[in-house]
């Protein structure tokens, strides 16, 4: 599957990244992918208390 750099919100990825590898920091038995899981689950309920 090929994905066009326009669907892509290049600021969004690089932030969950920069999250992902805090959470491996601090959790380091975690998998990179749960990090990202773990991040996108933050994002969605921070979204949803500023809602």
């Amino acid at each position: 599957m090929k994905i066009e750099k326009d669907e892509v919100n290049l600021e969004l990825a690089a932030e969950v990244s920069g999250l992902a590898r805090n959470i491996l920091q601090e959790r380091p038995e975690l998998k990179y992918c749960q990090a990202v899981e773990l991040v996108k689950e933050i994002l969605k309920k921070e979204e949803r208390a500023n809602g």
